[in-house]
């Protein structure tokens, strides 16, 4: 009897384990997020460079990209039910494509005392001052750049936080800390008297021969580096 009771329990307990297994899926996946499109109708559209501008054209966005140009009188492409619609009337406006800059310093401008502020200027003051320059550069119409050298983490910091959406800003394509020879034209210690600094090595983007310059670089990928700037004199 007790051998029969404790095969009628392994027996439920078997019964009920796959019971909880072999169930119908109870959990519904997420529903996907809706698309979102900016509808933008401008008046005048330089779409293609050395090619006439267009009017009436209407610019249809979806997702951040461009998904279609349509000219005035024709149909743009179907946008499905339940999407996220912006529309933007740019209707007495002249409009042309995102403007790109190949060679900045998004967290440093040039001035007078230049020189001094690399001094005085700490990681998190060029960090902020890049806040600045960033919408400044957004609103002369460049929506991508280039920074092709700068110190610390500051400008990979305003790149992350441009993506991130947190900060108003262009794209940045960022190089982090250019690399040279010592004295070359990256060498942050150029011009400084000898008992300011220490000898800067790969961590400053200093790089005398081939095995130094691998490491140089490869220090730049780890810290997050989209492009490598070498200043070869």
């Amino acid at each position: 009897m007790r051998e029969f009771c404790r095969l009628s329990l392994i027996a439920w307990t078997v019964v009920g384990v796959l019971s909880i297994h072999c169930g119908p899926a109870r959990a519904q996946a997420p529903a996907p997020e809706p698309d979102r499109w900016a509808v933008v109708r401008c008046g005048t559209l330089l779409a293609v460079p050395g090619k006439p501008a267009i009017e009436g054209a209407t610019v249809y966005i979806k997702n951040g990209k461009v998904e279609a140009v349509a000219p005035r009188g024709e149909a743009g492409p179907t946008i499905a039910a339940g999407a996220e619609v912006t529309q933007v009337d740019l209707s007495r406006m002249f409009v042309l494509p995102g403007l790109i800059d190949c060679h900045v310093h998004m967290t440093s401008q040039t001035a007078r005392d230049q020189r001094l502020m690399s001094l005085v200027k700490s990681d998190a003051d060029n960090a902020l001052d890049g806040v600045v320059y960033a919408r400044r550069t957004i609103d002369a119409g460049f929506t991508t750049v280039r920074d092709v050298g700068s110190l610390g983490d500051a400008c990979l910091a305003l790149r992350d936080a441009i993506n991130d959406g947190k900060i108003v800003g262009p794209r940045i394509l960022a190089s982090a800390k250019s690399i040279a020879a010592t004295g070359g034209h990256a060498d942050p210690t150029n011009g400084w008297r000898d008992d300011l600094f220490d000898v800067p090595g790969v961590e400053q983007g200093i790089a005398d021969g081939p095995e130094a310059a691998r490491q140089a670089v490869r220090l730049q990928v780890k810290r997050g580096a989209d492009l490598i700037k070498i200043t070869a004199t």
